[in-house]
């Protein structure tokens, strides 16, 4: 999953972006579209302190 990660940042950000080049960009893999959100919003809360998240509604084509 790391190399997928990696390749998927490069791929999104560009190879020779700097923030890949000084080693400032990761990616993650979560469970789901749910997970995902949860994952973000946590890390925006921990280290952004934010604590107003938004989302559609409906948030998944199943719900």
């Amino acid at each position: 999953l790391e190399n997928f990660s990696n390749s998927s940042v490069s791929m999104l950000l560009g190879e020779d972006n700097p923030v890949i080049t000084e080693g400032r960009a990761f990616g993650v893999q979560t469970l789901s579209g749910t997970g995902s959100l949860r994952v973000g919003a946590e890390l925006l809360n921990k280290h952004l302190k934010y604590t107003n998240f938004y989302y559609s509604s409906p948030t998944w084509g199943q719900y």
